[in-house]
């Protein structure tokens, strides 16, 4: 081997030592960011640094959880970061990355796919980084530790409540408990929309027999999806006597009562359960076009979400999971969703 080989090969010895070197700095530095950051004690929520995975104001539902969420914690003195996204779990996955490098005292994770949770909770307890889920907990069972707190609704819940509203609304219109009925749901996959449509299913087989799902369509949260869906599904079982829909929000009860008029389906025989309770559901409640809604309440999800990383921030012992409000609204009680709306 010549000189010139000998100190060559010395010099790349050298780098690779050195690039080693600073990658162990590197490492030994970001654990110590990562016990420093999640697992010292901090003097409570004030001044902590949490990240916000967020759902954009794009959905109205979210907007208003987001709005009253950014206000409670703002107020206790939370330094928040939000990184938004419209359902698409992909960007979430990529703005966990972001989140952790951020170094925060927690993450608030509204979900765009609770199938795709997991693999984002485990990088932030590898992390050691606590996590507040809002809306939406992981598909998979045995979850509980990979988070600290949870605060959103009941879907199945949900869907039993507005299984109920349709049967007392058959009653209410002196119909017949027989007959099909048809679901809109939001998008296949999410655990809102799965818990929704199980629980309306399930409990529908138990109180009405008599009444079967015609057809079922996704209508994504969408009025005018719904619309296209609900078109679709009025075409496909013109032949069937459709006594009612349920749709998982009320801008999807929206597209249906949509498509039911144009198809000069009548509302007047048929019973609609929407839910949500917001604008729509209080403008077609109030009219009569919908028979009721099952309330669900963004800004106490947002409130409540906010007041559990807050707790969790000061230490203050609270229930793992804590869910909002899932009372039936109908015409006698629908100014309970016009005091939560501002109306």
């Amino acid at each position: 081997m010549t000189l010139r080989s000998q100190r060559r090969r010395r010099s790349l010895l050298q780098r690779s030592a050195v690039a080693l070197a600073c990658a162990s700095l590197l490492a030994a530095t970001a654990c110590s960011t990562s016990m420093s950051s999640s697992d010292s004690a901090r003097n409570g929520a004030e001044g902590a640094k949490v990240v916000f995975l967020s759902i954009t104001g794009q959905n109205s539902y979210a907007a208003m959880t987001n709005k009253n969420f950014t206000a409670s914690v703002k107020r206790a003195g939370i330094d928040l970061v939000t990184y938004s996204q419209y359902f698409n779990a992909a960007t979430q996955a990529q703005q966990a990355y972001q989140a952790i490098a951020l170094r925060p005292d927690a993450v608030v994770i509204q979900a765009a796919d609770s199938t795709a949770l997991m693999s984002i909770l485990k990088r932030f307890k590898d992390q050691n980084i606590p996590v507040v889920l809002l809306g939406a907990k992981p598909s998979r069972e045995n979850s509980e530790s990979f988070y600290s707190a949870f605060f959103g609704g009941d879907p199945v819940e949900y869907g039993r409540r507005a299984a109920h509203a349709l049967v007392a609304g058959l009653k209410a219109k002196k119909l017949p408990i027989k007959g099909n009925v048809l679901l809109v749901t939001g998008p296949p996959g999410t655990a809102t929309a799965d818990g929704k449509t199980v629980g309306f299913q399930n409990e529908l087989r138990k109180i009405a027999p008599g009444i079967k799902i015609a057809g079922n369509q996704p209508g994504f949260w969408d009025t005018g999806e719904a619309q296209k869906a609900a078109a679709g599904l009025f075409t496909a079982h013109q032949g069937n006597r459709i006594i009612g829909a349920y749709a998982e929000n009320d801008a999807m009860a929206q597209g249906v009562i949509q498509a039911a008029r144009r198809v000069n389906a009548d509302l007047g025989k048929m019973v609609l359960v929407g839910s949500d309770c917001n604008e729509n559901g209080i403008k077609n409640v109030g009219s009569g076009a919908q028979y009721a809604t099952v309330l669900e309440s963004p800004a106490a999800e947002g409130r409540g979400a906010a007041q559990a990383v807050i707790n969790l921030l000061n230490g203050t012992k609270q229930n793992q999971d804590q869910y909002g409000p899932s009372n039936v609204i109908t015409q006698d009680n629908v100014s309970i969703c016009e005091k939560i709306y501002g109306k």
